[in-house]
């Protein structure tokens, strides 16, 4: 079923893969591959059907459509600071509502300005006769928290609706609409749910680790008693939880281990949402900068608006340090919405806040939001290691691995080759073609081992693939039934120090921990240098000149049967070893004294905040 450009015959046209909106009895398109679950293979495939060409999936028109999404994000978040400040009574910065929303904003954005495009772009490319929406009476398409967008972005019924919300927009666009309603006893054939709010999904922890898990809560418990107002307050640090405790004890307070509650849930007021998308949404704007402006409220999250105080009271009524020397968090900065009011609320009291990094791409990839909204909220932002010129950020080192025993590899054991999961669909392009590509090339890499190595084999699936519909287990055992395959239920730690080698097939977090701890790897993806920065570059074409890093399945095949059976003599190599050591200093360095490191940049940069912030308010 390949992508068609010029077809005048008129088709159905299928907006996601509920089949409740498909028809069976016409020429159909497909809005795209989301739409065709490899579990439904049976019936979608002797269907009458297209695809439609995906959006945006050029490099440079992902750098159009990001810069693009980033602008408008600027202009909404001051607009939107107006009007919640104004629905709420109050009168935060627009910093203050960055730290609390900042995130969801731009996924809000890059998620309906990629409906917004897809949709368009397929009804001006082909002859579209008709389509299928739910009926949205009784459906809100905003969630509880800002994570929910994650989730929902994956739902067949929610991109229906917001489908359809789009196209009642759109002027001059006559099509034959049919309505379903939404039976709650049909089956439902999405797997976007979250962990959290899927309890089949969740595995029991072993009862060894429960009973210690019991005892580590109320000695933590014990230890709140013993916090001061004043404390400096470190949530989710990314470090190791011993490194961790270490650094608190070192500031000379409890080593408590915070944690965040959900926040309660709420239902929306679609009245009010709808007065209010009607005030925004008239602002003399048109195209999709009315659209967006339109469908903010139908999305804004309920803990911004009807469970706001709510937020507030639950912040409140917390345990935590009143008035904190400073804040750190490396990823508490994102779907935390309690740790979230927290930090912008002592924020605007004069707390300094850090931000730490919590992964790879930071200071390499070209489209990370994280990374700028952390730099347009905190203080200061600590990395793995790289800087530039701008300064808020502080050259760290890699959080996971502080102080972390080395892994070994196996030198007689089998192949690892890692795996990601689809991405879910928040971004301004087309994901699937991508990871379609992705997938492809998984195969091809098998196909070129040696037969001896194949054996050998093991595929990592991501534990996260059960909670996208891809399903890539269903792949693997349809194209290679005698390969074993994990589906992310063995700890990653294990199968690396039993295996001779282990192959990355993404950019990742992997990655940077493996070269950090000098573990053999070697590691590929299809997109060469596109999507990296270009004052980054010089240090992937290290990896790239020393074979460590690969563009093609073949290549890294080809590589991995060559070095196959003298691992040790290829990975100890001084152009391996240059090459390694080049690019962990800038983006995976390692530190032997994590605590006394840490502790340096965490005082002195809020001395040095504390200073400056006295300059500019002496009354303070």
């Amino acid at each position: 079923m390949a992508v068609e450009t010029n077809n005048d015959k008129a088709r159905h046209l299928i907006l996601t893969a509920d089949e409740r909106t498909w028809k069976f009895d016409r020429s159909v398109i497909f809005l795209g591959d989301w739409c065709k679950r490899y579990d439904r293979k049976e019936v979608w495939s002797t269907m009458d059907a297209i695809v439609a060409k995906p959006y945006g999936v050029e490099t440079e028109q992902k750098d159009r459509d990001y810069a693009y999404v980033n602008r408008l994000k600027e202009e909404i978040l001051v607009e939107i600071s107006k009007f919640l400040n104004d629905y709420h009574k109050t009168n935060h910065s627009s910093r203050y509502w960055r730290i609390l929303l900042g995130h969801w904003l731009h996924r809000y954005i890059a998620t309906v300005y990629n409906r917004y495009c897809t949709l368009l772009q397929c009804l001006n490319s082909y002859k579209i006769s008709s389509l299928t929406l739910f009926a949205e009476e009784s459906t809100n398409l905003c969630g509880a928290d800002s994570e929910q967008l994650i989730w929902d972005s994956q739902g067949e019924v929610w991109n229906n609706i917001l489908f359809g919300k789009i196209l009642s927009l759109q002027k001059n666009i006559t099509l034959e609409i049919d309505r379903v309603g939404l039976d709650e006893n049909a089956t439902d054939l999405r797997q976007n749910i979250s962990v959290k709010g899927a309890p089949h999904l969740r595995q029991r922890k072993p009862l060894k680790k429960r009973i210690l898990q019991y005892f580590y809560g109320k000695l933590n418990a014990i230890s709140e008693t013993f916090s001061q107002a004043n404390d400096a307050f470190i949530i989710k640090s990314y470090l190791p939880k011993k490194i961790e405790a270490r650094l608190k004890l070192s500031l000379r307070q409890s080593p408590i281990t915070w944690s965040s509650p959900r926040v309660s849930p709420s239902d929306p007021n679609r009245e009010e949402r709808n007065l209010l998308s009607e005030k925004y949404g008239n602002m003399g704007m048109e195209g999709f900068e009315q659209c967006v402006r339109t469908l903010f409220f139908q999305l804004l999250p309920v803990c911004y608006l009807e469970g706001y105080q709510d937020l507030l009271t639950r912040t409140k009524n917390l345990p935590w340090p009143s008035s904190p020397r400073f804040i750190f968090t490396s990823s508490s900065f994102d779907t935390d919405e309690v740790c979230k009011a927290y930090i912008a609320e002592k924020v605007e009291s004069g707390s300094t806040y850090y931000a730490g990094q919590h992964g790879n791409n930071f200071g390499s990839y070209k489209y990370i939001y994280s990374e700028d909204e952390c730099l347009a909220t905190s203080d200061k932002f600590i990395t793995w290691g790289w800087g530039n010129s701008n300064p808020k950020l502080v050259e760290g080192f890699n959080f996971i691995i502080s102080n972390q025993k080395p892994l070994k590899n196996n030198p007689r054991g089998r192949l690892l080759l890692v795996e990601v999961h689809l991405p879910q669909p928040i971004e301004p392009w087309d994901v699937y073609p991508d990871y379609n590509k992705y997938q492809e090339d998984q195969f091809s890499f098998v196909e070129h081992l040696s037969g001896e190595i194949q054996q050998s084999l093991i595929v990592r699936l991501h534990h996260g693939f059960k909670m996208a519909p891809w399903f890539e287990n269903l792949r693997w055992a349809d194209r290679y039934p005698d390969i074993q395959v994990d589906q992310g239920v063995k700890n990653l730690s294990q199968w690396i120090t039993e295996s001779r080698l282990t192959v990355v097939s993404y950019n990742s977090t992997v990655i940077l921990e493996l070269l950090a701890m000098n573990v053999p790897v070697l590691c590929f993806w299809h997109s060469e240098l596109n999507d990296i920065r270009e004052n980054a570059r010089p240090f992937f074409m290290k990896l790239v000149e020393a074979e460590i890093l690969h563009f093609s399945p073949k290549a890294i095949s080809q590589k991995t049967n060559e070095v196959w059976n003298n691992i040790s003599e290829w990975w100890n190599s001084e152009v391996v070893q240059t090459a390694r050591v080049l690019f962990c200093n800038h983006f995976s360095r390692r530190s032997m004294h994590p605590v006394k490191e840490l502790k340096h940049i965490l005082l002195e940069n809020s001395r040095a905040d504390y200073k400056r912030k006295a300059k500019v308010n002496p009354s303070n």
